[in-house]
């Protein structure tokens, strides 16, 4: 009957601390929901005003250009409409004097309607200081906007073609204004919120269960110790304990163990099993960003016994490990092509060395081709137009997985090769292989995401399946596309064009 008693009690201390574990769980997620709550939409407001003030900067660097050009005015306003306008965003030009000459949110025979803006609140401040914000409902658009104001270091002079509001043949900006609806902001202030509670749930499910787990776990050495006492009890002394602590636990294993002969190799098993909680639940907490329901087959393998045979454990551990890094590599890329799609990964265009650019990647992608015994060579134009205008940290993305693929699924002794065309308009970009090819089958379907032509070659040679659907967005944002002609057992040329 003491027996009995003695498990029922232990059976509620896998409850109580099960229960103990998740409420501190739910009370941390609740405090740490709240306080990111009341600081997500300072936080967004904020990085929304960076964004502006940052693409003011762009707008003003492209009016620059365009004005030593002399590109007459429809001509940049339209280009402007079509870059920055078409992001959801109102771009507005200014004068000295305060008259508006550009709206993307009006059209020109409109802009005379429009009140003199010398005294609006981001105007004022740019002129003073260079840059001003402001928050403030647009009459003119029926709704609240953040405006950022940008006062150029010089009034930027462009020839007058269509627009006809002033009189003279020459159109003045001093300043440039770019502002979004606070309803954007409002929108990312929610969704960021929604993600943080779905985040803080999973921890808490995932908590429970791994507490549960754990707490029937050192739990169960009570109720074999009871069974062990009972069997003392009856005059069995052969019998010994399996685990101990300095808990109730190692009291009652002390307890027992005074009418036994010595306890070191339980009391060194019970420890092992405390450290296999505590870094169960340090990796439950630095890992929360990985899949980690997919890694559950292996960790219950190993807390059900595995952890303790030497044959397997190594093993299952290296290969979770190596599991780890490849969805920590696809983590990373289905973080850049939700980005991309989402439009919030915002490209930052501006004129650089294209040329210079290929040859770094090259060289960085030295050793990975050295240790596949394949050669890198550039075949490059000799005229010197490399200046190309697009995000080169974006496109130096494309370049490296067009190169990272052609190494991958290139056999020993062969070439890949970089090749740059250049002319007054546009440059051409290419990296040819001499690798296995790809099916006329396959080509329609290689840019989408996870498409595989040979899904166990791939996933050995470490991809993701999504370097290719990433180069293609980033290419559609550069108004551009790719191209790819390829022969089983001859190798594939990917190549791609862009506006210089």
């Amino acid at each position: 009957m003491a027996v009995s008693s003695r498990l029922f009690v232990m059976r509620t201390l896998t409850s109580k601390l099960a229960v103990a574990s998740v409420a501190i769980t739910i009370s941390v997620a609740v405090i740490f929901w709240l306080l990111m709550t009341s600081v997500s939409r300072e936080y967004f407001h904020d990085r929304f005003q960076g964004m502006l003030e940052q693409e003011t900067f762009q707008i003003e660097s492209v009016l620059k250009h365009e004005a030593k050009r002399g590109t007459n005015f429809h001509d940049v306003t339209t280009y402007v409409a079509q870059v920055f306008a078409s992001q959801s965003r109102r771009v507005t030009f200014v004068t000295g004097d305060g008259i508006v000459v550009y709206d993307s949110e009006v059209s020109n025979d409109s802009l005379r309607f429009l009140e003199n803006h010398l005294h609006r609140e981001e105007i004022e401040h740019a002129n003073a200081s260079g840059v001003g914000m402001g928050e403030r409902f647009s009459a003119s658009l029926h709704r609240s906007m953040l405006y950022c104001a940008r006062k150029a270091e010089e009034p930027l002079q462009f020839p007058k073609e269509i627009y006809k509001r002033n009189n003279g043949s020459v159109v003045n900006v001093v300043f440039i204004r770019e502002s979004i609806s606070l309803s954007a902001v409002d929108s990312v202030v929610k969704a960021a919120q929604s993600a943080m509670l779905a985040t803080a749930l999973c921890i808490i499910v995932i908590v429970a269960v791994g507490s549960f787990l754990i707490a029937r776990r050192l739990t169960s050495p009570l109720v074999r110790m009871a069974k062990i006492a009972e069997e003392i009890q009856r005059g069995n002394i052969s019998k010994r304990i399996t685990h101990i602590s300095n808990d109730e636990i190692g009291e009652l294993a002390s307890t027992l163990n005074n009418m036994l002969d010595t306890v070191q190799a339980e009391i060194s098993q019970l420890k092992k099993l405390e450290r296999v909680r505590s870094e169960f639940l340090a990796n439950v907490s630095h890992e929360l960003r990985t899949p980690i329901f997919s890694m559950q087959g292996m960790l219950e393998t190993l807390l059900n016994g595995a952890v303790d045979d030497p044959n397997v454990n190594r093993e299952f551990l290296q290969r979770a490990l190596r599991n780890t890094e490849r969805l920590n590599m696809l983590l990373g890329d289905l973080i850049d092509i939700s980005r991309i799609e989402s439009g919030d990964m915002k490209m930052s265009f501006r004129y650089f060395d294209m040329r210079t650019m290929l040859t770094n990647v090259l060289s960085e992608m030295q050793p990975i081709a050295e240790q596949k015994n394949i050669h890198l060579r550039t075949d490059f134009s000799s005229g010197d137009g490399t200046e190309i205008y697009g995000d080169r940290e974006r496109l130096r993305q494309v370049v490296e997985n067009l190169v990272d693929n052609a190494i991958k699924y290139s056999e020993a002794g062969t070439v890949v090769t970089i090749s740059y065309r250049d002319d007054e308009q546009e440059a051409s970009i290419s990296v040819a292989d001499a690798g296995i090819g790809i099916a006329p089958e396959h080509l329609p379907r290689i840019f989408e995401r996870f498409y595989r032509v040979d899904k166990d070659r791939s996933r050995d040679a470490g991809g993701t399946g999504l370097g290719l659907a990433i180069v293609k967005h980033i290419l559609e944002a550069h108004h551009s596309s790719i191209q790819v002609k390829s022969e089983v057992g001859k190798g594939s040329v990917f190549t791609f064009a862009l506006h210089k």
